[in-house]
């Protein structure tokens, strides 16, 4: 069918000779008119020479040098000569016929470009945009008559042949050799530029695909096409130094049965602040074809065309020399040519596309005009931060783009050079100086009668320099003056006064404040100035559209109700509108965001009654007057009741310290009240009824808190105390009244805004005023011990549990100070009170070195990196977690494709770059935009990011540098040159960057360590004196003092090499790093291996090579795969297997302090070194296995060293050694046969001990050993009978029926499916139990190991999960009707599943059947479960919080409870968690060595709701005290179906 409309279409498209037979001239009349009417783009049906390709040179003048080059380049379908003619006769190609007849061109080189775009051609095309680019650019550049000259280049483009155009400029910028020719490269004229493509296009797509073939450069203009997007984000960035002109078509396109414009407005125009946009009378075709000269469509082209001549000549008729310029800086006292930074300054501000309502306003058109009966003086006036200097910006820009000499000059106040109006006058007469030669001759000329203006003061300036000189130039006319926020001159009065000698021809643009000697001074001026005041009304628009582009930047969403939201808040203000925007660049989460909306102050109204209130002890009625008595006019109040200072020059003045005045403002003295104030405001009850609570409710007392300045109490309190004079005593008395009563609400209060980096900042402005105040009070006073304890526990309680915290704010008060150890301050003010959750056995008597253990429930953590104010974390699944380096919040998470192996932030933190083996990805993290990615051919070893460049080196022997913003990709090998020989075959192993000193280590197996330079790629040395098996780990010292190469060899040596000569300085045997990093001060080393040790060595000795052991982390756990420093070299953070871990060594903040001395290394002693953790120690070994009595008293546990002990289930102390088996084989599994007094357990070796442990056992005797069994297979498991008469041992390979006690075996039974199995016992039918398998259920007699089922067994049916995908690892089960089945697989569904089995029997047990479903909400959230009472789950969720849910009603009302939290610490090595309820409704976790008994955990809750989308909402409820009602009606019968866990 394709192929028979194929056939139809060619002679339709196709062009026919018109002497061919009459079918063919039908045939003809149909292709024109549909050549004519589908043509666009810039396609010309007329016939007649398209004109040659490639570039053609119209007109060379001949009687004077060129000085400018116009090159015109057509569109889509038209030619060189074609579309620039109305017809064949020559007359009408006007770029050769009319404009060399032009005088105003008679210096001009005129060329015209084509190139071979012919849609109708009967093949298909593999040409594109960038093709036609490429070409362009080449034939300029190698034109000998422009490659030989140094004229500026115009190019004019016809529809696409304007985005071949555009193109071929991003090309020469991004050619380094092509430098010289795009700086030449002046202004661009866009004739109907479909910049955004055209829906034309799209129409003339599709014929052509059906017809001949698709051709690449007409899917380029198809509406919002990747490549006219690409050409468009990149030629902004490059635009800035073009001139620009836009002309738009006005009529439509005549075709068959529509008329239509082909390329719409918003199409044709850039919106660029440097572009001149105009509109042609004309269609698409006939915006560059004209009938004559007198075409007023020609007339418009031909004068913009003129202007740019103009601009080019204007701009190479002066240039100053530089002698020249540096002279007359010299004369005039200017330096820094600091004006020409504030106007760029405020470019960067202005949004695009903004501000043009000014310069279109009537009276400032007339102004420009510079008419001879208008006013000189326009004077925009304004209140402050409302955007008067960008306004003026632009009118600057607007200026200097219409070939007009602008000069300009903006004040501000106390700045040095730019607050007199002699800085102003300076300024002026040198700008205009270099745009005007007649006043560069003069200045010179004044100088050489001996004039000095450095000692002149303004009105000396202003006379001898321009009314006896400047003014009496002819050109003076032709200058204009823009002057920003007059109001900050140092002396305005005298503006006034000399500005009546402002000659006529000089324009002065002036914005200001409207104050009363303003508004005089502009009524002195009379009608030489108007005057127009600047509204809301006015930048509304302007301000709408920099939010919303500011918001989308940033990736928001609702970005239409946040605009108005800021909009409406602002009141004109610019200032507020960047400072909220700036705030939410930090924000993450909706919360964020109403929070930072909530604390940006724009209201200190309420705020400064309250802080007034509480400093007379007095309320004021009436506000407005007593702030207008007491400030004067110094501060005012709008009409939205807001406070503002007058103006920022008023403050700074107040503000002054040399400032000899009543009125003067002592920062250190006010900040000192303000501290004591806000200290006294949260001591006060009004926190606690700010969040709701009435303490004293129905009181008069509770109507008179006023608690308006809580919030900035809270927030800023330590802020203010940080800065006051640490010598008063009345402000660290409230200080300790608000610590000793309310500051566990203050914690809450912080945490319910949702970010915890308050708290951090108030415990680092605590300790820091501390240090000022022990100067006058001594350290032994109770006052700063008790703020000295209270800093060190606000930031461990933050970054210990600040996902508790952030989650729970209210956890606050019951639940975290039990599990703070028991010296914190914390812990003894608040876990001493009744209504606190207790918490007992194995606690830490005070804060360890680790801040904080991240858990991934997914995976393994590869590597971290640090950045400035945040750090990430790679895993195995290519996940990479950002984290605040401050309070260790989680920010955002990114999706690598791969494992991630290197992490890298670039210098300014902007961006972070991942690595896998075939990948490499640069991220926008705070947003989690992907902005640039590569495909790798090699894999990377090691990896930088200075600014936009990445570099990594890979195992194929090369540096890669890549530029993420242009893509620019620079490879140099360092095997490439005649050093190639001493380089290994092999592949290298490890490598490290040292940047600054332009280096490259890489390390190869068994052979020496090689130095490179990172830009040539060349051999500089190597490190010959050590040769290893291999690298483990390296990294130079970024301090460039300490010269520094640091290698862990595979031997495990600790190498320090001097890169610079590769001596080796240092050598350590037997650390076993395999990670190292060095801090950014370059003074410490910090080292992991793979037993989980890190160490801390800073760098020692007189070359700062010898390495001084000061710190380490013992912890027999995972090895460890990476470290690294926090960015001020205080915390470190490792991942080790699943975790991460942020450790903040008290040494580290101490170093600076040290008075160590630095001697010669032989003769050093280092310091004993602090050791922080333990190895696995004989005398501490940790628990495997824990099993219950049913009377909830005692407890048994198995040990790391074969121990088998009895603990107290009430306070968790071990009571008494029970037994042993073979020493440090651990146990793993216990069974308690209480009615025969026995135990019995076994280890991992497959020995099973049984013993009596009568009552004697407890009292201090060791229990006697009844048997002792070689089992022959690992021990899965072991389950009793109701009766006590039997034991079920579980094992791999076979499973054993015992009879109890005598331990006689009586049945061995192979299992016959493969995979998982457990037991339980039948809760129908006490005298069976029931063993799972993957898919099957049987049912066995306890008497004799007889299976009651059939040989097929009971068939289970585990929904959700895959037999052939999943693999079931651990099963535990609960409770009885129904059992509750909790399964951990692996696989495709990885993850916890929880099922219900109602398990029924008829008349024979051998009838069992088993029914059920999965509770599929519960699986995302769902760690383990704990028990089962009655149709209550008490059970872990993912987040570690204990909670319970009615089972009987989740599926159709899926809400539960949430009571408390436990601590990720107690995780063992494994991963798991051992714990269990007691029938008395405590609950028993382990901790490593020791149990920790949480008693009442369950009178605590809060009502929670569960939703796939969201994960657990809270509802309702607070854990500020215990809950009246008890979720358990009863725990009697808690125990008497024991379970049992399983593992393949």
């Amino acid at each position: 069918m394709n192929h028979f409309r194929k056939r139809l279409l060619v002679p339709v498209l196709s062009r026919q000779d018109p002497d061919q037979s009459q079918y063919s001239s039908s045939v003809t009349i149909r292709s024109s008119r549909v050549e004519s009417n589908i043509s666009l783009l810039g396609i010309d049906e007329e016939g007649g020479e398209k004109g040659p390709l490639g570039l053609t040179t119209l007109h060379e003048p001949q009687e004077a040098t060129p000085a400018v080059d116009i090159i015109f380049v057509h569109g889509l379908g038209g030619g060189s000569r074609k579309t620039w003619a109305k017809s064949v006769d020559p007359f009408h190609f006007w770029p050769k016929a009319w404009l060399p007849e032009d005088e105003n061109f008679g210096d001009v080189r005129i060329h015209s470009f084509g190139y071979n775009a012919d849609w109708t051609e009967r093949r298909q095309s593999i040409l594109n945009i960038h093709d036609f680019a490429q070409s362009l650019l080449g034939e300029i550049r190698n034109n000998p008559s422009i490659r030989r000259g140094n004229t500026k280049l115009i190019l004019v483009g016809h529809s696409m042949g304007g985005c071949v155009v555009k193109k071929a400029y991003i090309l020469a910028r991004q050619d380094i050799t092509c430098k010289a020719l795009a700086e030449r490269i002046h202004s661009m004229f866009f004739l109907g530029t479909p910049h955004r493509g055209s829906d034309l296009a799209s129409i003339l797509q599709s014929m052509l695909t059906v017809a001949w073939g698709a051709k690449p450069f007409v899917n380029d203009l198809l509406p919002n096409s990747a490549v006219l997007a690409e050409i468009n984000d990149t030629f902004r960035h490059y635009a800035t130094d073009l001139r620009l002109w836009s002309f738009y078509e006005t009529l439509p396109l005549k075709m068959m049965v529509v008329s239509k414009l082909v390329v719409e407005r918003h199409s044709a125009t850039l919106g660029f602040g440097n572009e001149e946009i105009s509109s042609m009378d004309a269609d698409h075709r006939q915006v560059c074809k004209f009938d004559n000269a007198m075409d007023p469509n020609y007339k418009k082209l031909r004068n913009a065309l003129i202007t740019a001549i103009d601009m080019i000549k204007a701009e190479n008729s002066y240039p100053p020399p530089r002698e020249t310029i540096s002279q007359l800086k010299s004369i005039l006292g200017v330096a820094e040519l600091a004006y020409e930074d504030d106007l760029a300054a405020l470019q960067e501000l202005r949004h695009p596309g903004s501000c043009f309502w000014l310069t279109e306003e009537p009276d400032l058109s007339r102004w420009k005009l510079g008419s001879p009966d208008g006013p000189p003086i326009f004077w925009l006036t304004g209140r402050p931060a409302a955007g008067k200097s960008v306004l003026c910006s632009h009118l600057i820009d607007q200026l200097s783009t219409q070939n007009l000499k602008c000069n300009y000059f903006f004040f501000k106040h106390g700045k040095a050079g730019r607050s007199s109006l002699a800085d102003c006058f300076r300024s002026l007469a040198y700008q205009m100086s270099l745009n005007d030669p007649s006043i560069a001759q003069r200045i010179l000329q004044l100088e050489r009668d001996g004039e000095s203006w450095e000692q002149q003061d303004d009105r000396a300036i202003w006379r001898k320099l321009f009314v006896n000189a400047i003014f009496r130039l002819s050109t003076i006319t032709s200058h204009i003056w823009v002057v920003d926020a007059l109001d900050e001159c140092a002396k305005l009065s005298s503006w006034f006064k000399l500005l009546p000698q402002l000659p006529s021809g000089i324009r002065l643009f002036i914005t200001s404040r409207s104050t009363d000697e303003i508004e005089r001074g502009i009524t002195s001026l009379g009608p030489r100035a108007v005057r127009r005041s600047l509204t809301n009304h006015d930048t509304a628009e302007d301000m709408h559209a920099y939010i919303s582009a500011r918001l989308e930047d940033l990736s928001l969403e609702n970005v239409d109700e946040l605009s108005g939201r800021i909009l409406t808040k602002s009141q004109g203000s610019f200032l507020w509108v960047r400072l909220v925007l700036q705030e939410f660049e930090s924000a993450y989460t909706d919360e964020d965001i109403e929070a930072i909306l909530r604390d940006v102050p724009n209201d200190l109204y309420n705020e400064l009654r309250c802080a007034i209130k509480l400093d007379i002890n007095e309320t004021p009625h009436n506000m407005e007057k007593s702030i207008s008595t007491v400030c004067g006019q110094l501060v005012f109040i709008d009409q939205a009741s807001r406070v503002h200072m007058i103006h920022e020059t008023a403050r700074e003045f107040l503000l002054s310290e040399d400032l000899d005045s009543a009125l003067a403002v002592k920062k250190s003295e006010r900040h000192g009240h303000l501290a004591y104030i806000l200290c006294k405001c949260l001591a006060t009850d009004a926190i606690k009824i700010f969040q709701g609570l009435h303490p004293l409710q129905g009181t008069k007392l509770s109507m008179a808190v006023d608690t308006s300045l809580v919030e900035y109490a809270a927030r800023f309190f330590a802020e203010h105390l940080y800065q006051s004079n640490s010598e008063e005593t009345a402000t660290i008395y409230e200080l300790c009244r608000f610590l000793k009563t309310n500051v566990l609400y203050w914690f809450e209060l912080i945490a319910q805004a949702g970010s915890l980096q308050p708290i951090n900042r108030t415990a680092i402005n605590l300790a820091g005023y501390l240090r000022r105040r022990t100067k006058y009070v001594p350290s032994i006073d109770k006052d700063i011990q008790l703020v000295d304890a209270w800093a060190n526990d606000i930031l461990r309680v933050s970054a210990k549990f600040r996902s508790q915290l952030l989650s729970c704010p209210s956890s606050i008060h019951c639940l975290v100070p039990p599990f703070c150890p028991t010296g914190s301050i914390i812990s003894t003010s608040f876990t001493t009170q009744t209504r606190s959750l207790q918490v007992k056995g194995a606690r830490e008597l005070d804060w360890d070195d680790c801040l904080i253990r991240i858990d991934f429930p997914k995976g393994k953590t590869t590597t971290v990196a640090h950045g400035i104010t945040c750090f990430a974390i790679g895993m195995s699944t290519g996940q990479v977690s950002l984290y605040d380096c401050a309070t260790v919040q989680h920010l955002s998470t990114m999706r690598h494709p791969e494992r991630v192996k290197l992490l890298e932030f670039s210098t300014d933190e902007r961006l972070l770059a991942s690595a896998g083996q075939k990948h490499v990805v640069v991220w926008e993290h705070r947003s989690s935009s992907q902005i640039w990615s590569s495909q790798l051919f090699s894999p990377p070893i090691a990896m930088c990011f200075p600014s936009q460049l990445l570099i990594h080196a890979n195992r194929a022997n090369k540096i890669i540098t890549s530029n993420v913003e242009t893509g620019e990709v620079l490879t140099v090998p360092w095997d490439g040159n005649e050093t190639k020989s001493e380089i290994p075959d092999q592949p290298p192993n490890k490598a490290a960057f040292a940047l600054e000193m332009g280096l490259l280590a890489v390390g190869y197996r068994s052979h020496p360590i090689m130095i490179f330079d990172t830009g040539s790629g060349a051999l500089l040395g190597s490190c010959s004196s050590v040769t290893s098996n291999g690298i483990d780990a390296m990294t130079f010292n970024p301090n460039m003092e300490m010269s520094a190469l640091v290698v862990s060899s595979a031997d495990g040596d600790l190498l320090v090499f001097d890169p610079r000569t590769t001596e080796l300085r240092y050598k350590k045997p037997n650390v076993c790093a395999n990670a190292l990093a060095c801090s950014p001060d370059g003074k410490s080393l910090a080292t992991g291996d793979s037993r989980g040790t890190i160490e801390v060595y800073d760098f020692d000795g007189s070359d700062s090579t010898f390495l001084s052991l000061i710190y380490r982390i013992n912890y027999e756990e995972e090895g460890v795969r990476s470290v690294v420093f926090s960015d001020n070299g205080l915390r470190l953070i490792d991942c080790r297997e699943s975790q991460a871990r942020v450790w903040g060594p008290p040494i580290l903040g101490q170093r600076d302090a040290d008075t160590r001395t630095q001697s010669d290394t032989s003769s050093q002693v280092p310091l004993a070194p602090r050791i922080f953790g333990t190895l696995a120690d004989p005398d501490n070994p940790e628990i495997t296995f824990i099993a219950c009595y049913s009377d909830g008293e005692r407890v048994v546990c198995g040990k790391t060293n074969g121990e088998v002990s009895l603990y107290s289930a009430a306070d968790g102390q071990e009571l008494n050694v029970l037994y042993r088996h073979s020493r440090w084989t651990s146990v793993v599994a216990i069974a308690i046969v209480e009615h025969q007094h026995v135990v019995v357990s076994a280890d991992e070796a497959g020995r099973i001990l049984m013993a009596d442990i009568s009552p004697l056992a407890s009292n201090g005797l060791q229990a006697k050993i009844l048997t002792d069994t070689r089992f022959n297979s690992a021990v899965t498991g072991m389950l009793t009978n109701p009766d006590n008469d039997r034991l079920l041992v579980m094992g791999r390979e076979k499973d054993e029926l015992w009879e109890l006690p005598s331990g006689r075996v009586i049945s061995i039974r192979t299992p016959v499916e493969s995979g998982l199995r457990s037991m339980i016992v039948h809760p129908q039918a006490p005298n069976a139990f029931i063993m799972f398998t993957t898919t099957v259920a049987r049912v066995f007699d306890w008497s004799d190991f007889k299976e009651l089922t059939s040989e097929t067994g009971v068939p289970i049916h585990r929904d959700g999960l895959s037999l052939s995908k999943d693999t079931l690892v651990d099963v535990t089960y609960h409770g009885s009707s129904p059992v509750v089945e909790v399964v951990k697989a692996a696989g495709d569904t990885s993850g916890t599943h929880l099922f219900c089995w109602d398990i029924l029997s008829s008349d024979s047990i051998a009838d069992t059947s088993i029914l059920g479903s999965r509770v599929g909400l519960l699986a995302p959230v769902l760690r383990d479960a704990i028990a089962v009472i009655g149709s209550t789950l008490i059970f872990l969720d993912r987040d570690l919080w204990v909670c319970s849910l009615d089972l009987n009603t989740f599926n159709s009302a899926p809400y539960g409870k949430r009571h408390f939290f436990v601590l990720s610490e107690w995780i063992n090595v494994n991963g798991d968690m051992l714990y269990a309820m007691t029938p008395k409704g405590d609950f028993v976790f382990v901790n490593k060595h020791g149990l920790v008994i949480v008693k009442a955990g369950l009178d605590f809750s809060e009502v929670i709701t569960l939703s796939q989308q969201q994960g657990w909402t809270v509802h309702s409820g607070s854990m500020h005290r215990r809950t009246s009602n008890s979720i358990i009606p009863t725990i009697s019968s808690i125990g008497k179906t024991p379970g049992t866990r399983t593992r393949v």
